[in-house]
């Protein structure tokens, strides 16, 4: 047998066990523990099929899928699960991307577009394993080895005329029926949702180790100072349109400066305005300017034929008046919070406040060092890194002590929404209760009696955090 075909085989093979426990541990279930145990075996089977030495094990991808499914086993919160579930996705996009059998000059748009959508790959991918494989070689040559094949092919051709007949003489006898209901019992639409987790977890799997195993094509790297536009761009044009927006940033920022750094006391002497008005006049902007600015300065560096410290200050100076209406809108939102109160929303809003602080932060080293060339590895750090903080800090039990620890502020926030947070926040709320109306003690109480009463969720789905809020509740009672 040729080792291409062995190769094929065995890929196959983990294929179909993937694709087994995939939906074993997928179907009828949330995510949870089973995403890090499937994620494990992933990595464990990608361990068997490449050869030690040969450079193919990527430590990077194999930390962020971890990481990514670690945290969904660990946080029981929606937003958490639903951001690492989005970064393990993107993972696999930038690893396909990466081992791509062709690849172009990877300029910033097409890295940004490929990382988004290429994990999709894998599914192609794993069609190609059939044709490495020949299957002329797997024809027996004996006569009992024929006839172990013809048995099979009757099998196989037999299974479908005995599940009707089965029906068929089922519907016609209750007595048959009732001797065979109890040993065999068919739910069509488990079959056939678990057919398909099982089908597309399995071309996953087949496509990953496929992929993991063939040969590494280096792409052409990207110069220092550039990020491969065809298109071309002088020095002077570009210094005269950032130094046009940076001038027009800079008028906003000081016409609006008593807004953007004004406070509460801006917002008390202005008449008609509230914290929700003063916070979200600020909100729209900063989204709208650092989602153009960042592609606009790193697109149009990319297009200058030969960059200057002229144009790379006047980058700087351009991301730099961004930041400061980037920091103008994290005070807007301190003092929004502290009137109203901390809730998911507002805690992740501002963490993407901090990150998009750290994005201009890199943007602007790397064009100041010109080593653009580095910005898509920083920036893939910073985002896992971002991730891994979130998750980390359990963003559930924050907003519950913030809350329950406030003095002041226009609105107190709903002690029942507290209680509808994830496991994280079953402890503070507990040991607050006793220092609570009577009325909201009740409403706590009832929220986490419906949830943690009840029977334990399905190990599958397990994560630390609400097994540990369950344990607490059932202590407390």
């Amino acid at each position: 047998m040729e080792a291409s075909t062995f190769h094929g085989l065995r890929l196959i093979a983990l294929g179909l066990a993937l694709g087994l426990a995939g939906q074993a541990l997928f179907y009828s279930a949330g995510l949870g523990l089973n995403v890090l145990l499937w994620i494990g075996v992933l990595i464990a089977a990608a361990f068997l099929v490449i050869k030690p030495g040969t450079g193919g094990r990527d430590w990077a991808t194999i930390g962020a899928l971890l990481l990514g499914s670690g945290s969904i086993a660990m946080n029981d919160s929606p937003w958490i699960v639903t951001l690492n579930a989005l970064f393990i996705l993107g993972t696999f996009g930038l690893y396909a991307f990466k081992t791509a059998s062709e690849q172009s000059r990877p300029t910033l748009s097409r890295l940004l577009v490929m990382a988004a959508c290429a994990w999709a790959q894998f599914w192609l991918e794993a069609f190609k394993v059939s044709g490495s494989v020949k299957w002329a070689e797997l024809k027996p040559t004996n006569g009992k080895g024929q006839n172990v094949r013809a048995v099979g092919r009757g099998l196989a051709l037999a299974i479908p005329a005995v599940v009707l007949f089965m029906c068929l003489m089922s519907s016609a006898d209750p007595v048959f029926s009732r001797l065979l209901t109890p040993h065999i019992e068919v739910n069509a639409e488990a079959v056939i949702v678990r057919t398909w987790i099982a089908i597309l977890t399995g071309l996953f799997a087949v496509g990953f180790l496929r992929r993991a195993t063939s040969p590494r094509v280096v792409a052409p790297p990207l110069p220092g100072s550039e990020l491969g536009s065809p298109t071309q761009l002088g020095r002077v044009e570009f210094i005269t349109v950032f130094a046009t927006l940076s001038a027009l940033v800079a008028g906003f920022v000081v016409v609006q400066g008593r807004y953007l750094f004004g406070g509460s006391d801006v917002v008390l002497a202005t008449e008609g305005m509230s914290y929700a008005q003063y916070a979200r006049r600020g909100f729209f902007e900063l989204v709208t300017l650092v989602a153009i600015a960042v592609p606009m300065v790193l697109g149009a560096i990319g297009m200058v034929r030969e960059s200057n410290r002229a144009v790379r200050v006047t980058s700087a100076v351009f991301l730099g008046l961004i930041g400061l209406v980037l920091v103008s809108a994290g005070k807007r939102m301190d003092l929004y919070v502290g009137a109203y109160g901390l809730s998911e929303l507002r805690f992740y809003v501002s963490a993407s406040m901090a990150w998009l602080a750290t994005l201009l932060v890199l943007v602007a080293l790397s064009i100041l060092s010109r080593k653009l060339n580095r910005l898509p590895r920083a920036l893939g750090w910073s985002i896992a890194g971002a991730i891994a903080l979130v998750s980390i800090s359990n963003p559930d039990r924050m907003i519950a002590e913030y809350n329950l620890n406030r003095t002041s502020g226009e609105i107190v926030l709903d002690h029942s929404y507290l209680a509808s947070l994830g496991g994280g926040s079953v402890e503070p709320l507990l040991r607050a209760l006793p220092r609570l109306p009577m009325e909201q003690q009740h409403s706590i109480e009832n929220e986490l009696e419906y949830r943690y009463s009840g029977p334990e969720r399905d190990w599958r789905d397990w994560n630390y955090l609400a097994a540990k809020a369950r344990k607490s509740y059932h202590r407390a009672r």
